[in-house]
C-alpha cells in the first residue's frame, strides 16, 4: 500500500541513545553523529553544522562504521539516501559484529511501543 511504514521508526531521547561514528579514511577525519531515529533498515543522524562534511551526500557510502545504541556497540556499514540541511537519513547495507544484539533492540523496542512495557532483561 503506498505510503504506509513497513519498519516503524524509534526516536531516541526517551527510549534510547545513540550515536554513529565513522572515519572518512580518504580525508583522515573522523566523524560522531546523534541518532534522531532508527528502524530495522536504516536511521537518521543529525549534524550541528550543516556546512560541515559536505561530501556526504546521497549515494556515499561508508564500509566501516560503528553504531553504538545503549552502550552496546555494532559494527556496520550504509549508505547515505538522503540530506536535508543538517538532517542524513541512512541506509544500513550490512550488520556485522553485534548484529544479534540490534535484532533484539529492536524487537525490544516494538514491543515497548506495541504494549508490552514490562519486559525486563538486557538487550
Amino acid at each position: 500500500m503506498m505510503g504506509k511504514r513497513i519498519y516503524p521508526r524509534f526516536y531516541a531521547g526517551f527510549s534510547f541513545e545513540g550515536e554513529l561514528n565513522f572515519q572518512d579514511l580518504a580525508k583522515g577525519k573522523g566523524y560522531s553523529y546523534p541518532l534522531v531515529n532508527i528502524s530495522e533498515i536504516g536511521a537518521a543522524i543529525r549534524t550541528n553544522y550543516p556546512d560541515e562534511a559536505s561530501e556526504l551526500v546521497k549515494g556515499y557510502s561508508i564500509p566501516n562504521a560503528t553504531l553504538t545504541l545503549d552502550n552496546q556497540k555494532i559494527n556496520i556499514s550504509f549508505e547515505i539516501v538522503f540530506r536535508k540541511g543538517d538532517l542524513i537519513g541512512i541506509l544500513f547495507k550490512d550488520l556485522g559484529e553485534g548484529k544479534s544484539n540490534f535484532i533484539r533492540f529492536i524487537q525490544t523496542m516494538s514491543l515497548k511501543v506495541f504494549g508490552k512495557p514490562e519486559i525486563k532483561g538486557k538487550w
